[in-house]
């Protein structure tokens, strides 16, 4: 693959000196302008791979410019990539972006990495792209040759040639098309998870002060207590002594009330560290008693969870993303049962690995539907209610980890999800396994919740 060029519009002096030289760093030729006017100039009279434009700009807005670069390159049959930067996250930003022809859309909050990652990928299309054009011109070219020649023989054996070089260019041009959408996605999911762990965090923080002053002056009141009750204790009347001992009986009430708030804030700031993607040893069970305790709201009374903790205390696993499956997968349980129901939880190890089994009593999953749990996007859930990324991420995840994500499952009848991965805390450098569309078929007949993409 042939270097690329890439054009910067930026109206900031500084900003633009730090996009152009992140890009340099990442082994692209880098032009950057400051408005667009001279980015039309430039892209007139040079050829670019990729034009990065900021959105908001006092000359020619970035949709403004997003519309003229989109009709040059139609008019010109040009190849290059649009991708709009903003310091606003805001969909409606998006919509008008994407509609004025921009191929994609970065905030300027986000790590500079995420930007390389979304260039890399969108070049790597356009590159494929152009080789795909380019075989196709020598296919009829080849193909008006050999019919002047009337060699049949030969017309077969470079037709067949080249229409494997043509099928082989559509696989990868495609498969570049799902790398990207695969590495969006997961961006979205991971931002969005990321803002609950502080938001989480946020709270226990704040939780902790308040707690710690009445759990002191708590304790001080019970001792006091405890101190003058042998020097009024003859003084008091027959009421009066049993409004000493419900005082008693309300302050150990209170004790009990105290521990179970302090109990609480632990497992918020155990489901915190959604942020942590590095390698640790971890306790499991206080992972999924605090996913269990953000999800209280949506068990109630109605849904009884069973633990059968029979496996290891602890693993070494990436904290944050095995959170986030934990989050999903108990998540999809709870949805898969209307009414009242049990969710059960068991751990335990199968030789080298680490086994988590979730199982529901909910209805299970429709046949027609089984192949299509793992797509990024598939969910059966009313529009607002789910964005289908919960088990094609949890996939991703767990492969991360060098492990396996199994469904076992009959309609009406509930479903188990099975996790397994090492106990040794191998991740990062998994090898290629098949997609997720894949990970339903561990065993025939078998499927996930009917509403897989949750979460």
């Amino acid at each position: 693959m042939r270097r690329s060029r890439l054009l910067v519009v930026d109206d900031s002096p500084t900003y633009l000196l730090f996009i152009t030289a992140q890009l340099q760093e990442d082994g692209h030729e880098v032009v950057g302008v400051s408005g667009g006017r001279e980015a039309l100039d430039r892209i007139e009279r040079e050829r670019f791979d990729c034009v990065v434009v900021d959105l908001v700009m006092p000359e020619m807005s970035g949709t403004e410019l997003c519309q003229h670069l989109d009709r040059m390159r139609r008019q010109h049959d040009r190849l290059f990539q649009i991708i709009i930067l903003t310091s606003r996250d805001n969909k409606e930003d998006m919509m008008r972006g994407l509609e004025a022809g921009a191929d994609d859309f970065v905030g300027k909050a986000s790590e500079s990495e995420i930007l390389k990652a979304r260039i890399r990928a969108l070049l790597r299309r356009k590159f494929l792209h152009e080789e795909n054009l380019r075989i196709t011109s020598e296919f009829r070219d080849k193909e008006m040759e050999l019919e002047r020649t009337r060699d049949e023989r030969r017309i077969a054996q470079e037709r067949a040639a080249m229409a494997e070089a043509l099928e082989r260019s559509h696989a990868e041009l495609e498969e570049a098309y799902r790398e990207l959408q695969d590495t969006q996605s997961q961006l979205v999911q991971a931002a969005k998870m990321a803002s609950l762990g502080a938001l989480v965090a946020g709270i226990a923080h704040e939780l902790n002060n308040p707690l710690a002053f009445v759990g002191n002056h708590l304790g001080t009141i019970a001792r006091c207590l405890e101190n003058i009750t042998p020097e009024i204790h003859g003084h008091l009347s027959e009421k009066g002594g049993r409004d000493l001992e419900k005082m008693r009986q309300r302050l150990a009430a209170t004790r009990l009330g105290i521990d179970r708030v302090e109990d609480l804030v632990v497992k918020l700031r155990t489901f915190s560290r959604l942020d942590e993607a590095e390698v640790k040893e971890v306790e499991i069970e206080d992972s999924l008693e605090s996913v269990l305790t953000l999800l209280q709201h949506k068990l109630s009374e109605r849904i009884v969870v069973e633990r059968k903790y029979a496996g290891p205390k602890r693993i070494t696993c990436q904290p944050g993303p095995l959170n986030q499956v934990l989050m999903n997968v108990v998540g999809n349980a709870i949805d898969a049962i209307d009414g009242a129901g049990t969710i059960t939880l068991e751990t335990a190890r199968n030789g080298p690995m680490f086994r988590l089994s979730v199982r529901d009593t909910g209805h299970g999953i429709p046949a027609a539907i089984r192949d299509r749990i793992c797509e990024p996007f598939f969910t059966t859930k009313p529009v607002g209610s789910g964005t289908g990324l919960g088990l094609s991420i949890s996939y991703s995840i767990i492969q991360r980890h060098r492990g396996r994500l199994e469904f076992h499952s009959e309609e009406g009848q509930g479903t188990e999800v099975v996790i397994e991965i090492p106990l040794d805390g191998a991740s990062a450098d998994a090898p290629a396994q098949p997609g997720p569309a894949q990970a339903a078929h561990t065993a025939p007949g078998q499927a996930a919740h009917a509403a897989p993409g949750s979460a």
